[in-house]
């Protein structure tokens, strides 16, 4: 399985592995990523797995209507409720340089319809780790290829937003990808099978 994330460009933790569902540090933010793979010597990968959804979330404030979805970057800090309430999503936007790229700097507010992918790719940052997105290849709201080549979709829109330096800590991986290297691996079939026919994978 490690090859399908090294062939993303992420590279797969040494040591011993452990895995952890819903993984949290409060220290860093209020949140939890889907799972965590860490290595008793180095790495750990941070994923979130969109096996049905379509999108990701947006800010919650945003939706109520108790915002109007402009970038605070340009009309202060102060009139974001989450920052209000010390929630330090901008201070790790501007520790990483997210505030200086033309999306993060814009007049929206970069979190209004994105806010899940910015908080969780900036919670792998803080901890030293890889973000990585498992998504169904079938999906083309993250990823559309045309004809000719041409990728669409969410993924290649907001990894135009990620600072260069930090593009090679972020990666994609599809259902499909990680349903056919458990079968190859031989291993699993108690559930590998049932987890296939559960999301239509051929």
């Amino acid at each position: 399985m490690c090859a399908i994330f090294e062939e993303a460009g992420i590279p797969w933790p040494t040591g011993e592995i452990t895995a952890e569902f819903e993984y949290d540090d409060r220290a860093v933010f209020n949140t939890s990523i889907d799972l965590a793979i860490s290595g008793g010597k180095t790495g750990r990968i941070f994923i979130e797995a969109k096996l049905a959804e379509k999108k990701f979330g947006g800010c919650s404030v945003f939706s109520r209507g108790d915002c109007d979805g402009r970038n605070p970057v340009l009309y202060g800090l102060e009139g974001c409720f989450l920052h209000h309430i010390g929630r330090k999503y901008w201070e790790r936007m501007n520790e990483f340089g997210f505030g200086e790229t033309a999306f993060g700097s814009g007049s929206i507010c970069p979190f209004t319809s994105y806010y899940q992918f910015f908080r969780e790719m900036l919670f792998a940052l803080k901890k030293d780790g890889y973000f990585v997105l498992l998504h169904d290849e079938r999906n083309p709201a993250f990823l559309k290829v045309s004809t000719g080549g041409k990728e669409s979709g969410l993924w290649p829109f907001l990894m135009e937003s990620v600072p260069a330096e930090y593009a090679n800590r972020i990666g994609r991986v599809t259902i499909q990808q990680l349903a056919s290297a458990i079968d190859e691996s031989g291993r699993h079939h108690d559930w590998i099978d049932e987890f296939k026919q559960k999301y239509g994978i051929e």
